[in-house]
């Protein structure tokens, strides 16, 4: 099992404790194939509220059949209901798949985190 993996499951565990009330499964025939976690966050600069994608997860075999879709339309509806109009998140520069995915969802870079590795 690799690193991202075993992290996932754990930030999954501790989400159930912490913050279940705003994790929404995606099923069929009662199994779990993909899973989306919300936040409420506050912007530092503006103290304005935003809804935040905190994970979203789908099962391999669910992939490329609406499931990503569905869960995220179910995320923009979470955050109207709480009459905020932001919906953020956070991708890998990497991963490329991700990022087109969320580019036809019509979200658009803002910040680019830089990082360099030290000796």
């Amino acid at each position: 099992m690799e690193v991202m993996e075993i992290k996932q499951k754990q930030l999954a565990l501790k989400s159930l404790e912490n913050n279940k009330d705003n994790i929404f499964i995606a099923e069929v025939e009662g199994e779990c194939i993909g899973f989306i976690e919300m936040k409420e966050k506050q912007d530092f600069f503006s103290d304005k509220i935003y809804a935040y994608v905190a994970t979203l997860v789908v099962d391999e075999r669910a992939e490329g059949k609406g499931v990503a879709k569905r869960l995220m339309k179910h995320a923009e509806d979470w955050a109207v209901q709480r009459d905020i109009s932001v919906l953020t998140l956070d991708v890998f520069a990497s991963n490329n798949r991700a990022r087109q995915f969320y580019q036809h969802m019509d979200f658009e870079e803002d910040v680019i985190k830089m990082t360099k590795e030290l000796p």
